[in-house]
């Protein structure tokens, strides 16, 4: 058995950083002696090449030292007892001559799991936050390259060290007086690829795999090598981790399918992106459920997305993905969007569906459904009922999230609950939805209020012509209403009466007219469309109106809001209160 050792290299300074910095390496060597304890084991001098530049020297890692420029940093050299009875001055020499400051740390032999976790505290305890490592495992037993293997993992991932790189002086494939150091770093970059991808792919945060692809990036641009691809990769990859942290499910697509049509494109090839191009071949099954269809793909504009049913669907995909993720306040936003974008298309709302204004109409569709469908009045139909019912899971549970908890009450958001509402929509896919929401009898409603002047109240039937009446009024100016009625012609007219006790005070009466007034509330709910007189009556009954204007906007119907003029003077008005006056739109809401 010959003699082995170990050998690592720290540095604190990234090249290409505008002030100077010493660099800091570490270099791990530990000598074995073998079976032979009195074999004094020569190494034989040799060239060591890297880069096409090549240095004769008995030991590996000086050359790199020499051929990689490290001259004026410090060298802590890691060696087990013989190893420094029987090299390490020699070593040293050579260290310092390459303009090196070398200094000794003694290890044990690592022949037992206790002396190799001393090797890895030792190896972790040389090494401060934030410095750079260069590793050379020229000089080792063969299962200390793992405990290098776990100090390097624990380093860069919990000390913010940076690898410069791993190397391995290849005395065995010698030719010709003649050795290679190769660099192996990749290997070290498939370790951190795994955890990029796997972080991005279980917990959803893609900003470790774009460190990953700018650090490879700022490798190849130093070394004066270009890889556009790998650049271009970079810059989609931390807007797609942008998107998805924004919960952007329109930019997650057209990102997505702007990687993956640069991924098409890259061939695996060695060299120092061998592990990008490895894992970012890997990541295109992780993105293929986000992509939109290729009809979608021509150009990074969002109003270019077609809605259709493939849409739907993969949004709903992003949902799940949140899901899995424990990211229940993104799952629930893509889920309130989507009952939105559902009803859209059930409409043919298939192009120019994006904006506030496209979708505020589809939103408040919703509202009102759900809005029908509260026992207080029991509007909805069979399917306004199931629609209430999965958007008002969805608005609860988002709701309890969206103020960063800030109620009294403890938050409690149910995952199994959001999975049940993402399956609910899954399930709405397969629904017709073309029956118009919320349903009506396309009758017209007039709310109006009705006062001493009874004027109002017949110009307001003669120009509208309602099927439904229903009027704010007092036990004394309700006694007119049989006469006005029979005065336009329509005493058969279904009338809903609403009397104030308090007719100039009643403000508190008119706010809880609709709570129990099932019947008052269905012939607005079930209306085409309501027009509300705001004129005439007290301010008290002006004030009801409003009220009642407000909860059939909630119910889903169309509302509209009239004001009635006459300009007769008052006696006029009183000595002949049956003259039609002019209508005046307010407002179509």
């Amino acid at each position: 058995m010959i003699d082995e050792g170990i050998w690592r290299w720290f540095r604190l300074f990234e090249e290409g950083c505008k002030q100077s910095e010493r660099t800091v390496i570490i270099y791990l060597y530990h000598k074995f002696q073998g079976r032979l304890e009195n074999a004094a084991i020569k190494y034989d001098e040799i060239f060591y090449s890297i880069d096409g530049k090549e240095h004769f020297t008995s030991y590996a890692p000086v050359a790199l030292a020499r051929l990689k420029n490290l001259a004026g940093a410090k060298a802590s050299v890691l060696v087990t007892r013989k190893a420094r009875e029987m090299h390490y001055e020699k070593f040293a020499l050579e260290l310092q001559s390459a303009g090196l400051q070398p200094f000794p740390v003694d290890i044990p032999d690592g022949v037992n799991n206790e002396e190799i976790y001393q090797i890895f505290n030792m190896i972790t305890a040389q090494v401060s936050e934030g410095e750079n490592i260069v590793l050379d495992v020229t000089f080792s037993l063969r299962h200390l390259p793992f405990a290098y293997l776990a100090a390097l993992i624990f380093l860069v991932g919990l000390r913010d060290v940076r690898l410069e790189g791993i190397y391995y002086g290849a005395y065995d494939l010698r030719h010709d007086g003649r050795a290679p150091i190769l660099e192996i770093t990749y290997l070290f970059r498939l370790i951190e690829w795994y955890y990029g991808l796997t972080t991005a792919r279980r917990e959803g945060d893609l900003r470790p795999l774009g460190r990953l692809l700018r650090g490879d990036v700022g490798r190849l641009f130093q070394q004066g090598v270009g890889d556009k691809e790998l650049a271009r990769i970079s810059r989609l990859a931390g807007g797609l981790a942008l998107s998805l942290a924004s919960v952007l499910p329109l930019e997650v697509g057209l990102k997505t399918n702007e990687i993956l049509k640069v991924l098409d494109n890259v061939e695996i090839s060695a060299g120092p992106v061998l592990t990008s191009h490895l894992a970012l071949k890997q990541l295109s099954h992780a993105l293929v459920n986000w992509r939109l269809t290729a009809d979608d793909a021509v150009e990074d504009v969002k109003d270019k997305v077609v809605l259709d049913q493939n849409e739907l669907e993969r949004q709903l995909n992003l949902a799940e993905w949140y899901i899995e993720r424990m990211n229940l306040p993104a799952a629930l936003l893509v889920l309130r969007e989507w009952m939105i974008t559902r009803l859209q298309l059930a409409a043919g709302h298939i192009t120019g569906w994006l904006g506030y204004h496209n979708r505020k109409v589809y939103e408040k569709i919703l509202n009102a459904v759900s809005e029908r469908a509260k026992p207080v009045y029991d509007l909805g139909t069979p399917l306004e009922r199931r629609l209430a019912s999965i958007w008002k899971k969805i608005a609860n549970q988002r709701n309890q999230l969206a103020h960063a908890g800030m109620d009294s009450g403890m938050v409690s958001v149910s995952l199994e609950e959001v999975r049940d509402a993402l399956q609910e929509c899954r399930n709405l896919l397969n629904v017709d939805l073309t029956p118009r929401l919320p349903q009506n009898n396309g009758e017209i409603c007039l709310v109006t209020p009705l006062g001493l002047s009874r004027g109002v109240l017949y110009s307001a039937l003669k120009l509208i012509r309602p099927d439904v009446l229903v009027v704010v009024t007092s036990e004394e100016a309700g006694r007119a209403i049989p006469e006005i009625l029979e005065t336009c012609g329509c005493s058969e007219l279904q009338t809903k009466v609403v009397q104030l006790a308090d007719a100039h005070y009643g403000f508190k009466e008119a706010k809880e007219i609709i709570p129990g007034n099932r019947d008052l509330s269905k012939c607005m709910g079930l209306a085409g469309k309501v027009v509300v007189n705001i004129t005439g009556g007290t301010t008290a009954m002006q004030f009801a109106v409003e009220r009642l204007a407000e909860v059939a906007v909630k119910l889903g119907a169309t509302v509209e809001k009239v004001a009635l003029v006459d300009r007769r003077s008052y006696e006029e008005q009183r000595s002949n209160p049956f003259v039609c006056g002019e209508l005046v739109k307010l407002d179509d809401d």
